[in-house]
């Protein structure tokens, strides 16, 4: 049925959006700060919640409730020396690329304009993390 197909892939369309813009949120609660956030930053360190940045960074051999413990900086350092940050990149690239997918069999219409438009800009937020060179922590 064309009506259940649609809604598979408006189902698979949020999943995909929303898996993205939680690897980006976290991705920002990491490498800026409060001011940048316009919220509180470090929360995911701080609730010991495990990102995809530090799932990389096991699956590296890095042990999380060491590695949360060290002084930002040098987070950040294993982050890049692990290649953290861009594994995230990929995966949010991947995701937003697979979610505008769903949206190909729809009808035209500023509904499917708008849903484009949001994973789209999750798509150029995450453009942003990886050409702004994150070389050190925002204080």
């Amino acid at each position: 049925d064309e009506e259940k197909e649609i809604c598979r892939g408006l189902e698979r369309y949020g999943i995909l959006t929303g898996m993205a813009y939680q690897i980006s949120d976290d991705i920002a609660d990491f490498f800026k700060n409060e001011t940048q956030l316009g919220k509180s930053s470090d929360r995911d360190i701080q609730n010991q919640t495990m990102t995809l940045l530090f799932i990389r960074l096991s699956q590296q051999g890095y042990d999380y409730k060491q590695v949360i413990t060290l002084d930002k900086n040098e987070i950040n350092r294993l982050l890049h020396e692990t290649q953290s940050l861009s594994y995230c990149l990929q995966h949010i690239e991947r995701f937003c690329s697979q979610a505008l997918e769903q949206l190909r069999g729809l009808r035209d219409s500023k509904f499917k304009t708008a849903l484009g438009s949001i994973t789209e800009s999750i798509l150029l937020k995450s453009v942003a993390f990886d050409s702004e060179e994150i070389g050190s922590v925002v204080p």
